[in-house]
């Protein structure tokens, strides 16, 4: 519930952000399931998720950033947890460094299961992931489960994050 509700949030977040800086509103999509789009799509948008992770295991903070549209909405379990708008998503690379150097956390791995929920409107996607993130915390291994809520965007032809909402599972 708790993963529902920050993920309801943060869509809101973003499209405020959107508005914002457009001066206009977003368009609505009809939510429809996987099956009635295109595969391409899918693998696209699988694509960019896939981008996103490998770069955070990398510890890339420009190939996370890139993954992103400028304006996205984050919410995450680490102060300020939360980060809305251009410029942010280069904060919450850099806040989530900061954060692992601060836990003394290394050897830092990010998980995601192959099974997803996907929902796809004409340029607007929803994707639900269970993940694991496991790393070693002063050398004592810790794992935590939870799932990775993304919602993302058809930007000149490229599928683009908007928002990203990491929720703990205990």
């Amino acid at each position: 519930m708790c993963v529902l509700l920050a993920c309801i949030f943060a869509a809101a977040l973003h499209e405020r952000a959107v508005q914002a800086a457009t001066g206009s509103k977003p368009a609505a999509a009809a939510q429809k399931p996987v099956a009635n789009k295109p595969v391409a799509d899918g693998v696209l948008i699988s694509q960019t998720i896939a981008a996103f992770v490998d770069a955070a295991n990398k510890g890339d903070e420009n190939g996370m950033a890139s993954t992103f549209a400028e304006h996205a909405a984050i919410v995450h379990n680490l102060p300020p947890y939360r980060w809305i708008g251009a410029d942010e998503v280069k904060r919450f690379t850099t806040d989530l460094a900061r954060g692992r150097k601060h836990q003394g956390a290394s050897s830092v791995v990010l998980t995601i299961n192959p099974n997803k929920a996907m929902f796809l409107g004409d340029a607007h996607a929803y994707v639900s992931v269970p993940a694991t993130y496991a790393y070693k915390q002063k050398g004592r291994p810790v794992t935590e489960d939870g799932v990775l809520v993304f919602a993302l965007d058809k930007i000149a032809g490229a599928w683009k994050i908007t928002s990203l909402t990491w929720g703990m599972v205990r």
